[in-house]
């Protein structure tokens, strides 16, 4: 990532295309944060399972020559399975660097700008709609076993996708929810104040209640909100079935609607003792 101190003037940007500095100035964006760009193919690993092959079919080679078919077989099989692998890499590898040459996410003070195929995508902080998904590959997953997917509504009203194909997802990730909540907490807390409703999609709030398409139910008669796996529950008291459970990929602003579940259903709570 490259970044420049924070709130710098546009003046100060001669690194960030006119487009997108038109796009945050025509957005009231503010000072710009830093660009991410496309990850880079890893070609040193590229290199290493190209080696492994050319040893195998080296092997290969030698053993059918020297009569030796149990090498010449070994050495065939190592050809196929990591000569395979790396040209299935290599491939896709290929169409990412294809599908992102060009794209580049900049981030400002309220805003962020995202630059795809030469079109423009600008979305404010205080009124996008962000939904994220991240997926572990594995257990215990090293950075690359993650992916991330970020869908945001720019300022025309069109979703917009960010893929884990963009360098350090784990940090862009983390800033745009955080300044989306930032800018969005005080409004939905006034809301609530004044006896309204804040609608998340598939589950709203109100100041005394939670509830779906379909129910609700007062805050005193939640026993737990519980986000596990990468789903979030709603458990009623006293009852089996919660009263929703969907993934927290589908639930706009989660850190907004986290924020708000856990202060409403704290504040509602017998004490203790």
């Amino acid at each position: 990532m490259t970044s420049l101190p924070h709130g710098a003037p546009y003046a100060a940007d001669s690194g960030i295309p006119p487009a997108i500095r038109l796009a945050a100035d025509r957005e009231g964006l503010g000072g710009h944060r830093g660009t991410y760009l496309p990850v880079r193919p890893n070609l040193r690993r590229h290199r290493i399972e190209g080696i492994a092959t050319a040893v195998s079919c080296v092997l290969a080679v030698f053993g059918f020559a020297a009569g030796m078919p149990v090498l010449g077989i070994l050495g065939s099989t190592w050809t196929l399975m990591v000569g395979g692998h790396l040209l299935l890499i290599t491939l896709w590898s290929g169409r990412v660097a294809a599908r992102n040459r060009g794209t580049r996410l900049d981030l400002y003070d309220h805003g962020l700008v995202v630059t795809y195929r030469r079109r423009t995508r600008a979305a404010r902080y205080d009124t996008t709609s962000v939904r994220q998904k991240i997926v572990h590959l594995v257990a215990h997953p090293a950075p690359h076993q993650i992916t991330y997917m970020c869908r945001f509504v720019d300022t025309t009203g069109i979703e917009v996708i960010l893929r884990h194909g963009m360098e350090r997802p784990e940090e862009w990730g983390e800033e745009i929810q955080r300044a989306v909540a930032a800018a969005q907490l005080p409004r939905a807390e006034a809301a609530l104040d004044a006896g309204e409703r804040v609608d998340f999609t598939y589950l709203w709030l109100s100041a005394a209640e939670i509830g779906t398409r379909r129910r609700s139910v007062p805050w005193s008669h939640v026993a737990e909100v519980r986000v596990r796996s990468g789903m979030v529950s709603i458990h009623v008291t006293g009852s089996r079935r919660p009263l929703e459970t969907l993934p927290i990929s589908l639930i706009p602003n989660y850190r907004v609607f986290r924020t708000l579940a856990d202060r409403l259903h704290q504040a509602h709570s017998p004490l203790d003792g």
